[in-house]
């Protein structure tokens, strides 16, 4: 009599676990976006940004490529003053500053191709950056829409209300994980 009595106890207990309501398609909505916003902050993704990485490496790149011309002009300007110094009125220091300053012209132009090289060059790899952040950027957003579907899939499933409205309180990763 005792051994039937248990077991009727345990039939009993085992159609109420079977029968406990199961969570709304609402509730597992929000508790898939809760597991996803709580993963996501527990485990950050580096933002690392490829357009800034492209102009920060060209904007080195500028600098190498400017030093000489810099160099040039600045010796073109030293010879312009020893000159100006040695010049006995104004219009003889205007011609000066006229010739040195095609002097000056003339070296930006020397220079002026590898400049323009460097520029077009950065223009191509921002924009194959910019495409490659924008695959990355789809990427994730298909991944986590991938997760979210099997998340709310499974939770339709085997996810009970009272363990809904657990997960939707938890304050972290491992609360939400706790539940049951």
């Amino acid at each position: 009599m005792r051994t039937s009595l248990v077991m009727v106890f345990v039939a009993m207990a085992l159609i109420a676990a079977g029968c406990a309501q199961k969570a709304t398609p609402q509730q597992c909505e929000s508790v898939c976006q809760k597991q996803l916003a709580l993963a996501q902050a527990a485990n950050p993704t580096p933002a690392d940004d490829p357009v800034a990485a492209v102009e920060a490496d060209f904007q080195k790149k500028l600098a190498e490529a400017q030093a000489p011309l810099m160099q040039a002009v600045q010796a073109v300007e030293a010879e312009l003053q020893a000159k100006l110094g040695q010049a006995k009125n104004d219009e003889e220091k205007k011609a000066l500053i006229e010739e040195y300053n095609k002097k000056k012209n003339e070296k930006a132009q020397e220079f002026a191709p590898a400049i323009q090289t460097l520029a077009q060059e950065k223009e191509q790899k921002i924009a194959a950056a910019q495409g490659a952040k924008k695959a990355a950027e789809e990427a994730q957003k298909a991944a986590e829409e991938k997760q979210l579907a099997e998340c709310k899939d499974s939770c339709g499933k085997t996810t009970t209300a009272p363990k809904a409205e657990c997960q939707l309180k938890a304050a972290d990763l491992n609360a939400f994980n706790a539940c049951k």
